[in-house]
């Protein structure tokens, strides 16, 4: 587990100081979840990290406030009638170093990250680009110039798609579409988001970082829109314990948190009231299976662990924030899709846990024979409470438990390299698209934990990019429908955010996405 460097009290004043030492100056001192791994936006996958990057990095379309879409990069784009050819028109500004954005710097941001030699763990959400796939899966042939990304000219860059994706223009908000300064990134190489050398087009820029206290953003005077950011500079506490956040919230030391410790909701609320700010979120959070190892290559273990997880119990005792129980892996949040429980959903806690010792039983598993599990989780007291209420549950079928917790970096690392027997895991989409979620569930996606496989979900699953409208939405349902009869994973519950929100912190509106950019917001304080 990798520790704070400075102590809780260090942190408060430390925050407390930077807010007031130059009274001129507009600080926001942000809750930052954890160290992120990089400032490179091809090189980071987590939620805390694209915080960072959404406010140093700015795609061809970006997010107001409220979490609409509205032109970022480009001022505008055509879309081809067949709905695979987009062009953008890309407005005059300049990354932080003066030099003007040009469409070819996103042709090459768009190319890099698809560079099997990148090692982009994100760069399959930019397979929907013609030759993409082919190029980032380095198949024979396949070169980046067969990549469906051109510049046109300086201001004009077109993307030819695979297929037809309604989604296309959400997803360019993503930090995988974001452009990189090719001249920096070819000055100085894997070394060019150090904090010395990198060049941004967003509204702030890295100004300092310590690892495991600080990272220090600055108002980027060189942004297009910069005379109405109202903040000089943001700070993000990367403090992973939810309590020590919330005391550092009491302390002063924050005006934002990352997030909320569940169990204590109620309390929180009572002593914060409106400062207290919870929204549905377009997410869901689950156990992963192992199904490279036994015994959880045996769909029946897993259908039995899945069915003995107390949910109702989960959602309503650990974790009173008003999440809503899952059994279905894409939210029941998104619009126009209908979630495929599997058939055991709907039996009662006591038939589920008969069902379960059946299944263990069929198995192989019992008194004589126990299952031992290796439960892990990335250091949280709400993983943790979680898991505990999971154990105790599996218990009762006669599971062994042993629980094993790192920080967030080391965790998932340790579940891509399949390092693990059953793992905690969560996904907020990128885009408000069932195949954002479902594809993670894909024999071939990185981010398919468990490495579950299953020829006719790969099948449908492809085929749905091939189809629009009703007809794509019902192939995605099959496909959903079997991966959790198989119980491919484990979902638990749908997310909301949670966060604390001082109430001199203006400009901060809770969406669904949780995304709040500090280009919008100011401190009224």
């Amino acid at each position: 587990m990798r520790k704070l460097l400075v102590s809780l009290g260090t942190l408060a004043a430390m925050a407390v100081g930077l807010a007031t030492s130059a009274s001129a100056e507009m600080v926001l001192n942000r809750g930052g979840g954890d160290n992120p791994g990089s400032l490179d936006p091809h090189q980071i996958s987590g939620t805390w990290e694209s915080d960072i990057a959404r406010d140093q990095f700015m795609g061809l379309y970006a997010e107001a406030a409220d979490g609409s879409i509205i032109p970022g990069a480009a001022v505008s784009h055509d879309v081809s009638a067949d709905g695979l050819t987009y062009t953008f028109h890309l407005r005059d500004h300049n990354w932080s170093d003066g030099s003007p954005v040009t469409a070819q710097d996103f042709e090459f941001a768009f190319k890099r990250i698809l560079d099997p030699a990148t090692a982009a763990d994100y760069a399959y959400l930019m397979h929907i680009i013609d030759g993409g796939k082919e190029f980032n899966g380095g198949e024979d042939g396949a070169t980046a110039d067969m990549v469906g990304v051109k510049a046109i000219d300086d201001k004009t860059l077109e993307v030819t798609l695979d297929s037809a994706a309604p989604y296309f223009i959400a997803q360019t908000t993503h930090s995988t579409a974001y452009p990189v300064p090719k001249h920096i990134v070819e000055k100085f190489g894997s070394d060019w988001a150090r904090p010395e050398n990198i060049v941004v087009n967003g509204a702030f820029k890295v100004d300092s970082w310590v690892i495991g206290e600080r990272l220090t953003l600055k108002k980027n005077p060189a942004f297009y829109d910069a005379g109405n950011v109202a903040l000089d500079a943001v700070n993000y506490f990367p403090i992973k314990e939810e309590t020590a956040e919330l005391n550092l919230y009491r302390e002063g030391g924050l005006d934002v948190t990352y997030n909320m410790p569940a169990d204590i909701i109620d309390e929180i609320k009572a002593e914060f009231g409106d400062e207290v700010v919870i929204a549905p979120y377009g997410g869901t959070y689950y156990y992963s299976f192992n199904t490279t190892t036994e015994p959880f290559n045996n769909v029946d273990v897993r259908r039995a662990l899945s069915m003995a997880i107390d949910r109702d119990f989960i959602t309503s005792v650990v974790n009173t924030s008003g999440i809503v129980p899952a059994f279905s892996f894409v939210p029941t949040s998104l619009t126009g899709y209908e979630t495929q429980n599997p058939a055991w959903a709907s039996k009662s806690y006591e038939e589920r846990m008969a069902m379960a010792a059946d299944l263990l039983a069929g198995a192989g598993y019992g008194p004589d024979n126990p299952l031992n599990v290796v439960l892990r989780y990335n250091t949280n007291e709400g993983h943790k409470n979680i898991a505990l209420a999971v154990s105790d549950t599996w218990s009762k079928l006669g599971v062994t438990i042993e629980l094993f917790n790192t920080d967030a970096r080391t965790h998932y690392d340790d579940l891509q390299k399949q390092d693990f027997q059953v793992g905690r895991a969560g996904w907020i989409w990128d885009y408000p698209d069932a195949e954002n979620l479902l594809a993670l569930m894909a024999t071939d996606n990185s981010y398919n934990y468990g490495q579950y496989s299953n020829a006719e979900f790969d099948a449908l699953l492809k085929a749905s990019y091939q189809q629009t409208g009703q007809e794509r939405v019902e192939t995605m349902q099959k496909a959903e429908a079997i991966a959790m009869d198989e119980a491919a994973l484990a979902p638990i519950y749908y997310y909301n955010s949670k966060h604390l929100v001082a109430s001199y912190v203006n400009g901060y509106v809770a969406n669904g996405d949780d995304r709040h950019p500090s280009r919008w917001i100011s401190v009224s304080e």
